[in-house]
């Protein structure tokens, strides 16, 4: 068996090199503070988004350049595949879901919006402001034919021979009235955070302690975007929490849900919860979601994501050796790309730069 040293010593020495080369808070505003949105394309010129820059000097497509920026996500973590032990590589290999899953649940948004005006299935579907990735990930899917079907059933043809099909075509045969998305898209997260537990589970006791803290905590941001969700938009389509709650949490317990989703407000007897509570020191306690702004909520998304990180950031200042300082890298680089696009819309068009700057407070 190889010493820890071994393991992890040359591919931490190359995430923490990467990890120092990062954009900074000062980096972020000096891009908020560009004159306009070219400017701001410039000043990533000599940057790891060079390429997306380059895309929109050419093109003048701000999806173009989207979809390089996210593209970085999936590059990041295929390139940090090809210097882990096995047992790592299942949980790298299982980040990598995610992108696959955003994919399809734009392939099911495009569909509901393409159909819903004829009556059919999802006819309170919606469709976002949202790209695709078109990359090999972990299956082979062909994602332009997935986003041009034109069927429930055209999809899941497509997803086969990949978990996914299965995922779908058992949702749809437990429901007699598909109104919407939603039910689709919690399984499909549910699928992907369970693969994650699976993979920690084959860590060394060590790695699994590290990973199992830094994944529930994602899992608790999860659950409390679904509970947010179902309080504004789907109070009449939730009949069983237990088939939307992610399991795997650090401190929302299924318990500590249900009490969230039952109350009037929130989050109410979440933030009441020794174990819930930090997630919510910082935010009003008694808010009414289907009456909030979507300001509000996106500040108070914006204090849990900080929360995150910095339980994200602190394998960098422990023992070396462990899977923190690759799952910590992962990480803080999708932060970065989020935090990336979201200054680069501020910009785009002209949005309110006071809401992006509580990012970086």
């Amino acid at each position: 068996m190889k010493s820890r040293t071994a393991k992890y010593g040359f591919i931490n020495a190359k995430l923490r090199a990467g990890i120092e080369k990062l954009f900074t808070k000062q980096f972020f505003l000096s891009l908020l503070n560009a004159d306009s949105i070219d400017q701001l394309i410039e000043m990533l010129r000599n940057t790891p988004y060079r390429e997306a820059s380059e895309i929109y000097s050419s093109t003048g497509s701000l999806d173009d350049f989207e979809r390089r920026v996210y593209s970085e996500g999936v590059y990041t973590i295929k390139g940090i595949l090809r210097h882990v032990s096995d047992d790592v590589a299942h949980i790298v290999r299982a980040l990598l879901l995610k992108y696959e899953i955003e994919n399809i649940k734009y392939a099911l948004r495009r569909l509901s919006y393409l159909v819903r005006s004829a009556g059919s299935l999802f006819e309170k579907g919606f469709i976002e402001n949202g790209i695709y990735l078109n990359e090999e990930m972990v299956h082979r899917i062909n994602w332009q034919e997935l986003i041009q079907s034109e069927s429930i059933d055209e999809m899941i043809r497509t997803l086969k021979n990949t978990p996914y099909q299965e995922i779908l075509n058992v949702q749809l045969a437990e429901t007699t009235e598909m109104k919407s998305t939603f039910d689709l898209e919690v399984a499909l997260d549910r699928y992907y955070y369970s693969s994650l537990l699976t993979a920690i589970r084959e860590l060394e006791p060590f790695d699994r302690e590290i990973a199992s803290r830094i994944i529930g905590i994602r899992i608790d941001i999860e659950n409390i975007r679904t509970l947010i969700r179902i309080k504004r938009y789907y109070r009449d389509v939730v009949s069983d929490p237990g088939k939307v709650f992610i399991r795997g949490g650090s401190r929302i317990t299924d318990k500590i849900f249900v009490s969230g989703l039952e109350s009037d407000v929130f989050p109410g007897p979440m933030a009441e919860s020794k174990q819930a509570s930090v997630y919510f020191l910082d935010t009003e306690k008694h808010v009414d979601i289907s009456r909030t702004p979507p300001s509000t909520l996106e500040l108070l998304e914006v204090t849990i994501r900080k929360i995150f990180i910095r339980e994200a950031r602190k394998p960098l200042s422990g023992y070396p050796f462990t899977i923190g300082v690759i799952l910590a890298f992962i990480f803080l680089k999708i932060e970065e790309i989020e935090n990336l696009m979201a200054v680069t819309y501020a910009k785009a068009y002209s949005m309110d730069e006071v809401k992006v700057k509580a990012i970086f407070s």
